[in-house]
């Protein structure tokens, strides 16, 4: 069961991304869940994934190069106040972030050497100060990974283009 401050965060972003997608018919904001400076200082373009960690800050991922003026390279935290870089962010496109039970961040998308790993490509790990290859040796998944998330076991599955 999701609790109701996650759920407020996710509604509250979600709103903004309709806002800043220009969605035509959208209704007005629930005047208690709405947040002016989300929206003033979100991301202008290319919002395709969001997750919530541990701590309720909102972590969007998509195609951008910077929000409210920070360079974050497709993907940034917001913690309710202000936006923060993860590092260098990503070098192309994130599809999909999910985060697990102790607080890394695991994203999917079209990206090569995330964090100047050579084996951490189209998909990597974030712990929280840096990124990293996911697993062993290799070269990370050899397509695009649209999709992320776990099994009852806590595994992380990806689903992509891997042909």
């Amino acid at each position: 069961m999701v609790s109701w401050n996650v759920a407020r965060c996710s509604v509250r972003f979600l709103l903004v991304v309709c806002a800043v997608a220009g969605a035509a018919g959208a209704s007005e904001p629930d005047a208690d869940l709405w947040d002016p400076s989300f929206f003033v200082n979100g991301p202008g373009q290319g919002v395709s994934a969001v997750a919530v960690d541990s701590r309720g800050d909102i972590l969007v991922g998509g195609y951008f190069d910077t929000v409210d003026d920070l360079l974050v390279n497709n993907i940034a935290r917001w913690d309710g106040t202000r936006w923060h870089a993860m590092r260098d962010g990503l070098p192309g496109s994130v599809n999909a972030v999910v985060v697990d039970d102790v607080g890394n961040v695991f994203v999917g998308g079209s990206f090569e050497d995330a964090g100047g790993h050579r084996d951490a490509d189209n998909i990597a790990m974030w712990n929280g100060t840096s990124w990293s290859a996911i697993g062993g040796t290799g070269s990370g998944l050899p397509g695009p990974v649209f999709a992320l998330g776990f099994d009852a076991a806590g595994d992380l599955v990806a689903g992509g283009s891997f042909l």
